[in-house]
């Protein structure tokens, strides 16, 4: 089935297959393979129950992390979900020491889930947040400033989406953004 592109039927069988797991960690991981599946076949709903029971089961950080900042994004485009209640998870997600390696993750996809709902204000605080925390991370943190840049344009705020479009470190993002970026500065 995902070789034909049909990831709904795909994610339904791997699902059938989670007793099958070896233990705990793997099972979260198929769930989590599952959560992806849905979200190509465009099954909102079924993905964010996957990516739920993902984070959930897993023992990994890493694959919590990746899991709420899943639920995050497409929570931020279903309805009957509330994207507060998301970004409040996040947060508390972020002020854990066990998470403070992913802390300019975390604050970027809170940035992000905050402008796609055009809190602008909350977005740029949290997009700051997440350029001090990105130490180690460059490709995280042009992310960061071209996201800042979109914010502050989106607000007609012309001189800082300059600063921050100017600070995006053009090899580290996707060539589909350049034009746009180029166009913006």
């Amino acid at each position: 089935f995902y070789k034909l592109k049909q990831y709904d039927s795909a994610a339904v069988y791997l699902g059938e297959a989670l007793p099958a797991a070896y233990n705990k960690q793997e099972a979260a991981r198929w769930e989590f393979l599952m959560g992806q599946l849905f979200k190509k076949a465009a099954s909102t709903e079924q993905a964010i129950d996957a990516f739920e029971q993902a984070a959930n089961h897993t023992l990994n950080p890493v694959m919590e992390v990746a899991a709420q900042l899943e639920i995050a994004l497409l929570s931020g485009n279903s309805e009957g979900r509330n994207w507060k209640t998301v970004v409040q998870t996040l947060e508390k997600m972020a002020r854990r020491e066990k998470y403070a390696s992913y802390r300019d993750l975390i604050y970027y996809s809170i940035g992000q889930l905050e402008y796609q709902n055009q809190a602008y204000p909350e977005a740029h605080q949290h997009l700051l947040k997440s350029i001090r925390y990105s130490l180690q991370n460059p490709e995280q943190k042009a992310s960061t400033w071209l996201l800042l840049g979109d914010v502050a344009f989106t607000q007609k705020q012309y001189q800082p989406a300059k600063a921050y479009y100017d600070s995006v470190e053009n090899s580290l993002i996707a060539e589909t953004e350049l034009p746009k970026l180029e166009q913006r500065k």
